[in-house]
């Protein structure tokens, strides 16, 4: 019995090694940032920047990433393009920005886009626009006004586990929060953020939000319960200018390393109760 059990620990401190190996320090899925008022947009992976290329003009901002990256002006009668993962270019030009200021960040559900314009003024109702969350076709065209915020935004980010909007609000000041809406506009939850996070991005791989910091080199994990789970310091590598539009590449949530472990595992449990059963019954 002494030897079963000793068998049996074993098995569970293979496990427990493995699955602790998978922890992956930064991020899991691949993060592009857009770089507000330059040309330039980084790819991210877990701690590190593993790609950066050259937008075909400045002040590109929202973005919409899915099997390519689109980008749209981030202001007023600017062109913004498109890109594919690695960011060759595909198309020049053809996302223009209809007639909203700053629109630093962007989202997609996979059928429209969402931004919000940070710096614009009001509309016909006396309601500031920078707290209207936009809605446009994939292809950054044919604008609504879907909904209006309860504070000043500037991230947006969809989450495709519960197809709602996360937004980031507050820029500019340290007293802001990162808020929950449906679809329809209405408040679903919200937490209170420390930092002016103008970029905020929604990873599914691990169902968690990860924003940016005007100005620095950091990015902030997020539970979505409000949690703040990790700080990811890029070291330099990563502004040469402010830190505007951020998304994460979609992809299928991948199969852990450790499974096949797991399987073996379960395998060895199941040994050691064959054994049991046998000394038993002799």
């Amino acid at each position: 019995m002494y030897k079963i059990a000793r068998t049996a620990f074993a098995a569970i401190s293979v496990l427990t090694l493995a699955l602790a190996s998978q922890a992956t320090a930064g991020t899991v899925s691949t993060l592009y940032v857009v770089r507000a008022f330059d040309t330039s947009v980084i790819a991210v992976q877990g701690d590190s920047i593993i790609n950066t290329f050259t937008t075909d003009s400045s002040h590109q901002g929202a973005l919409a990433v899915n099997d390519t990256i689109r980008i749209m002006g981030s202001g007023s009668g600017i062109a913004g393009s498109e890109y594919d993962l690695s960011g060759n270019l595909l198309n020049a030009g053809i996302y223009t920005n209809p007639a909203y200021t700053d629109t630093y960040d962007g989202a997609s559900d996979g059928q429209y886009n969402y931004t919000i314009a940070h710096n614009d003024g009001s509309d016909s109702n006396g309601t500031p626009l920078f707290q209207k969350v936009l809605r446009f076709d994939a292809n950054w065209q044919n604008a609504t006004e879907l909904f209006t915020m309860t504070q000043r935004g500037s991230g947006i980010t969809h989450d495709s586990s519960t197809n709602s909007l996360w937004t980031s609000g507050g820029p500019g000041a340290p007293n802001g929060s990162i808020q929950q809406y449906s679809m329809t506009g209405q408040l679903l939850s919200s937490f209170s953020i420390g930092v002016s996070h103008y970029g905020l991005a929604y990873d599914a791989a691990d169902d968690t939000l990860w924003a940016s910091a005007w100005s620095t080199n950091l990015l902030y994990q997020y539970s979505k319960a409000g949690v703040l789970l990790s700080t990811t310091n890029l070291g330099g590598q990563m502004f040469s200018s402010q830190a505007a539009g951020m998304e994460f590449a979609p992809a299928a949530v991948p199969v852990p390393a450790a499974l096949p472990l797991l399987a073996a595992g379960l395998g060895i449990f199941g040994f050691v109760g064959r054994r049991r059963k046998s000394a038993t019954k002799a």
